[in-house]
């Protein structure tokens, strides 16, 4: 005479759910979690005496069923919100161009330029040039705004991250100019492992042809970058920044888009080996502390620094933590959210 009732890896014990990073369906939006969600607002409304998850123990009892699958209603809830936005409540600055050129590239200062969806090209008073995540989509125009500003082909490029739509314009560059890579330990670190690692986005191996400092100087021409990790979207992630014509420019990747934009965060998730108090809130610290004049970031996001913004993501990386930390069975969210370490 008991309603026994099936439900695999949709709930577990004490409101969890088994290996919480499966409610990740892609790498920035809540759908997933929304959808189990949905699941269990569903089975919570059945009269349910036996409750038998495919893993963790039985849940018996009316009652306990009810109560621990209201628990895990707010937490997915809760999870579903943590996907939401970034910086909640603070206005996105982007920045006008000072023009839009005929090769379809952004004048965004007077040495410095945004091309196709990921690219920065910044020229030097010597006429040489540096190229900011290449991506083989975009050379083409990088192509048409060489040859409308008449600068010299690029002698260096350098990466923020290893997603391959921000690193595999390289090839290009180096077969046709013999252009040098250059990159941040953290970045070459999965580009060298590829195939091998498995993580997202990762399509070819990449070597550096000289490696940044873990935090430091680098210099190019007249211009001095200032160097660090910067953990945001991905682990594998950096930063650099150096003035551009009277103004603090930082290249920030995907990590800490506006919040018009993919939620602000370019994509947090498990399979990204997105950290919250290792990676989003030490480098919203850490950018806070440099105080840049303009965030130059991917997918054609160039914004005005806001220390509120970093100090609102500060506040959000908490409760996210917190959010994926009480879905976790045991808690460890090292093991069961992101199951994977971090070199």
């Amino acid at each position: 005479g008991k309603q026994v009732l099936f439900c695999g890896d949709a709930a577990y014990a004490n409101g969890k759910i088994w290996e919480p990073y499966h409610l990740e369906w892609d790498h920035w939006t809540g759908a997933g979690a929304l959808k189990a969600f949905e699941g269990i607002e569903k089975i919570s409304k059945i009269p349910i005496d036996v409750l038998c998850p495919s893993h963790g123990p039985i849940v018996s009892g009316r009652k306990k069923v009810a109560d621990m699958l209201c628990k895990l209603s707010e937490r997915l809830m809760n999870f579903y919100r943590a996907k939401g936005n970034i910086s909640p409540g603070i206005q996105d600055s982007y920045i006008r161009p000072r023009k839009k050129l005929s090769s379809g590239a952004r004048e965004i200062l007077p040495h410095l330029y945004q091309f196709g969806g990921n690219g920065y090209l910044l020229a030097s008073q010597s006429g040489a040039s540096l190229v900011v995540d290449p991506f083989s989509a975009d050379m083409p125009e990088l192509e048409r705004l060489m040859e409308e500003i008449k600068c010299n082909p690029p002698t260096h490029a350098v990466v923020s991250h290893y997603h391959f739509d921000h690193c595999d314009g390289i090839f290009h560059l180096r077969e046709k100019y013999g252009t040098k890579l250059v990159m941040h330990p953290s970045v070459a670190f999965p580009l060298e492992k590829a195939p091998s690692l498995d993580a997202p986005w990762l399509l070819r191996r990449i070597k550096a042809d000289n490696l940044w400092p873990e935090e430091g100087i680098w210099k190019w021409n007249e211009y001095s970058f200032k160097v660090s990790h910067w953990p945001g979207q991905t682990w594998w992630h950096c930063i650099f920044m150096t003035l551009i014509d009277g103004k603090r420019v930082a290249f920030g990747g995907d990590s800490f888009q506006p919040s018009s934009r993919w939620n602000g965060t370019g994509g947090f998730c498990a399979y990204n080996r997105s950290r919250f108090r290792e990676g989003f809130i030490r480098s919203a610290q850490k950018i806070i502390r440099w105080a840049p004049d303009i965030m130059a970031c991917g997918h054609g996001t160039y914004y005005e620094f806001n220390p509120d913004k970093f100090r609102e993501i500060i506040s959000w990386a908490k409760f996210a933590d917190k959010s994926v930390r009480e879905l976790c069975p045991s808690g460890d969210i090292e093991k069961q959210y992101f199951r994977w370490k971090i070199s």
